[in-house]
């Protein structure tokens, strides 16, 4: 799956803070010859899935290098469809997970972000890596 990630922390102090995090995913899978061979068996599979996680952040800020570390708590929904046909579940999740920024300048970085984001759709557990890359705006003090 892919999809977009957007996050703002609110630094409570120089290494400490509150950050809420929204992220989007979609994907889709195609069935290829078994859908031809089995008439009951739908030609692709689509899933979304979307979260809300909010907790603290901590941060370690050297030079034009800052790292991050967070443990987020929320909650994910998920739709999967085929053939119009969908049915969603909605879980609570969390967020283990940390990265690094290189600023630029004051106000812009760019980021590299790894987490964890753990969901229990449909009465069972899973784990989903998260991998992201993108641009940092420090809105007041940085």
């Amino acid at each position: 799956m892919s999809g977009w990630l957007g996050s703002a922390t609110l630094n409570l102090t120089r290494n400490f803070g509150v950050e809420g995090d929204l992220n989007g995913e979609y994907g889709s899978n195609n069935l290829g010859a078994a859908s031809l061979i089995l008439p009951t068996v739908p030609s692709s599979i689509n899933s979304r899935m979307h979260s809300f996680n909010v907790g603290p952040n901590g941060i370690y800020r050297r030079d034009k290098y800052d790292a991050f570390g967070h443990l987020l708590f929320g909650f994910s929904h998920t739709n999967i469809n085929a053939s119009g046909v969908g049915q969603g579940s909605t879980s609570f999740s969390w967020v283990l997970g940390g990265g690094a920024d290189y600023n630029f300048s004051p106000k812009w970085a760019a980021r590299f972000q790894l987490d964890l984001l753990r969901t229990h759709f449909f009465s069972l557990a899973a784990n989903h890596a998260r991998v992201g890359l993108g641009v940092v705006y420090h809105i007041g003090a940085h």
